[in-house]
């Protein structure tokens, strides 16, 4: 299978470098930006997901990729744990032996992965506003 990494980013320069200098244009393409069906096809084609973003605050092809039950692997941050549900193969924050370590991981054993996936409905906004109001209410000591 081949390695497609999309989007766009500061080091897609030295990305290419390193793809020519290691001989490995046949397996590793730069596809840039995805959006749309487009995005859609490549998710649905794709065994493994990495999203790897070690500042990320909210990640919308995490969503995406449960939805489509997919194997997820990602950098343990809060954020991203919350965010996926506790259901990533998660790596140690910033360390890229192990992030490799873990995708390999997720590579062997991506449909079993996917078979334990379940999406959990998160709240709309005006179901969380509602949420945080009640909260502060209640810290007030006061309820609708």
């Amino acid at each position: 299978m081949p390695l497609l990494i999309a989007g766009e980013g500061k080091d897609k320069e030295k990305i290419e470098k390193l793809i020519k200098k290691l001989n490995l244009e046949k397996e590793v393409s730069l596809i840039g930006k995805i959006v749309g069906r487009e995005k859609l096809t490549y998710f649905q084609k794709a065994r493994v997901v990495v999203v790897p973003s070690r500042y990320e605050t909210g990640c919308i092809v995490i969503n995406e990729c449960l939805l489509l039950k997919k194997a997820i692997v990602a950098f343990n941050n809060p954020v991203i744990v919350e965010q996926s549900q506790n259901q990533a193969v998660y790596a140690e924050s910033f360390n890229i032996d192990d992030l490799t370590e873990k995708l390999i991981y997720a590579w062997e054993n991506a449909s079993k992965i996917a078979k334990k996936i379940t999406y959990q409905k998160l709240p709309s906004w005006d179901e969380a506003a509602k949420m945080q109001e009640d909260f502060y209410l209640k810290v007030i000591g006061r309820t609708r």
